[in-house]
């Protein structure tokens, strides 16, 4: 049977990588069967390229382990949080200009309210640390997403909360729409309610009340499903 490894990419605006994003989200999705990972990439004052080159490693370490063993490559899902999804959204963005071969190429990517663009509805401080305050404008663009859409973007879930007043939710359509235009299979969830980072949306991961979020909840449930669904038709 084939593996699927979904590797977990915390939020933290490329400051720190956060706790709640991490182990309780792993713990749900092991629950579902998947093999899980958390990326510990580095955040500022640590800047770019060094985190998507993190992820590159761990998916080539993840593939040529597969090799050595004999066995057909796993398929690999990202799920990113905010940061942690415009770093997953960057590397699918990226990863074939970049790294090249296959073996660097994710299967798909789950990104949960993430920043997106730097442009009008931009999460500016995650810019900044994984920039820099004096990085030329150019970068900003190309690390602006939702502008650079190509065909090595693998299929893509997200999900976002109207009411969130720190990565605005524009972020997500941005991307869905940008998507959309180019073809790729694309899922996009909005859910009324919520805040910034709710990672589980229930007490599991809750910083307090105000963390739990009915409505937005389901996500965990409707990622597995849309995974599941891509896994059956490979076999």
């Amino acid at each position: 049977m084939q593996k699927t490894t979904v590797i977990i990419i915390p939020g933290g605006g490329y400051d720190h990588r956060s706790a709640r994003e991490s182990g309780p989200v792993a713990d749900v999705f092991a629950d579902y069967g998947y093999e899980t990972h958390i990326l510990d990439y580095p955040v500022a004052p640590v800047r770019y390229p060094a985190q998507i080159n993190a992820l590159a490693q761990v998916i080539s370490d993840l593939r040529h382990g597969d090799i050595e063993a004999g066995r057909q490559w796993r398929r690999i899902y990202l799920l990113g949080f905010s940061a942690g999804g415009h770093l997953a959204a960057s590397y699918c963005t990226y990863w074939r200009e970049l790294f090249g071969g296959d073996i660097y190429r994710p299967d798909g990517q789950i990104l949960c309210y993430p920043v997106i663009s730097s442009g009008k509805y931009a999460h500016r401080q995650s810019f900044i640390n994984l920039l820099g305050e004096d990085a030329q404008p150019g970068l900003f663009d190309k690390l602006s997403v939702e502008k650079h859409v190509n065909s090595g973007v693998p299929r893509t879930f997200i999900w976002h909360c109207l009411a969130d007043e720190s990565v605005p939710a524009e972020n997500s359509m941005l991307y869905a729409q940008a998507l959309r235009e180019f073809g790729i299979e694309a899922e996009l969830h909005l859910f009324s309610g919520g805040r910034h980072g709710i990672s589980l949306g229930t007490a599991q991961s809750a910083r307090d009340e105000g963390d739990i979020c009915p409505q937005a909840a389901v996500w965990t449930s409707l990622a597995h499903e849309w995974i599941s669904a891509e896994n059956r038709i490979r076999k």
